[in-house]
């Protein structure tokens, strides 16, 4: 689906494009919520499904940088195409400290996120998860539209990223203590 869509983008057949990439985002995050009720979770360290998350908006950057074609455009596309798999790294490694020490994620939510309110936005405005995949409809919205979408992400990540080495930090200073 991600193949198909990212064709109809660069020919600029958007019903055509925003159709695939809905369903196929629609269908990524069905298999996981499928998994985790079935209870069939691939306990593997290899993720599969953060890597076809990665390689899917690897295309579908590559895709609009090659159809808006503008430098600064290229600039922030192979930003965010660098920190991806960093972020999706230091995800992984802190989920398995966080599955090695069940309550240490419920200590540090306690730490950073003392309101529901707070922890909602931050999940709507500040988390990379399935549903920004839906995000990147709006890249055919126009460069101007596509760039700030990119920029937005480039800071999410950076955030995150900061994010997660410092809870990286805390786990492995505890650990040590």
């Amino acid at each position: 689906m991600c193949l198909l869509s990212c064709y109809f983008f660069l020919n600029e057949d958007f019903y055509l494009f925003v159709i695939f990439w809905s369903c196929g985002s629609l269908l990524d995050f069905c298999d996981g919520q499928i998994a985790r009720i079935s209870g069939k979770i691939n306990k593997t360290a290899l993720n599969l499904d953060s890597l076809s998350d990665q390689l899917k908006i690897f295309l579908i950057v590559i895709t609009s940088g090659i159809f808006y074609n503008d430098q600064y455009y290229w600039v922030i596309s192979t930003l965010v195409i660098f920190l991806f798999p960093f972020f999706f790294a230091l995800q992984s490694t802190l989920n398995l400290y966080n599955k090695k020490r069940k309550n240490f994620g419920q200590k540090i939510s306690n730490i950073f996120f003392f309101q529901k309110f707070v922890n909602n936005l931050i999940g709507i405005f500040f988390k990379i998860n399935g549903h920004t995949l839906f995000l990147f409809l709006l890249l055919i919205a126009g460069s101007k539209v596509a760039f700030s979408i990119l920029l937005y992400l480039a800071t999410v990540l950076i955030l995150n990223i900061l994010r997660y080495i410092y809870l990286l930090n805390l786990v492995t200073n505890t650990n040590n203590k």
